[in-house]
């Protein structure tokens, strides 16, 4: 899959590869962030597999990250975005999910309930504002594009 990512990116760089509501990228920025992402589920959860949970509306970033976890040899565990906090910290701990990824949408839901199922590592993209908040009152949160 790798290989011919990489193929088409060069090829096709610029045509639509994905699209959302409020995001469309090329073959060579889908590629470019795959690895990233890819790269750094590697580094997080060295050695074999991993679990990581998905927390997070439809979306563009959402798409990639599982892909992301797919090319790392990591499971992915989809986590519904309407569920409650509880909920979600139950699934966590149940999963045995190593971190937790989460769009602007579920970002405080996401947060509590990884502080319920202690899990330390939460990932979120598009937070903006809402990072020095969620850090202040409820633990650090990375956030990544």
């Amino acid at each position: 899959m790798v290989h011919i990512l990489n193929q088409i990116s060069v090829e096709r760089g610029d045509e639509v590869a994905l699209r959302d509501s409020r995001l469309t990228l090329g073959w060579a920025s889908v590629n470019d962030l795959l690895n990233q992402a890819t790269n750094a589920l590697l580094q997080m959860l060295p050695g074999d597999g991993g679990r990581v949970a998905v927390f997070a509306e439809n979306s563009a970033e959402t798409l990639v990250i599982h892909l992301a976890s797919l090319l790392a040899g990591v499971s992915s565990v989809p986590v519904n975005f309407h569920l409650n906090a509880a909920e979600v910290a139950y699934i966590l701990s149940d999963s045995g999910a190593e971190a937790l990824f989460v769009g602007p949408e579920t970002a405080e839901i996401g947060v509590e309930a990884a502080q319920l199922a202690g899990l330390p590592i939460i990932i979120g993209w598009r937070l903006g504002e809402q990072v020095a908040a969620l850090d202040r009152h409820r633990g650090h949160v990375d956030q990544h594009a």
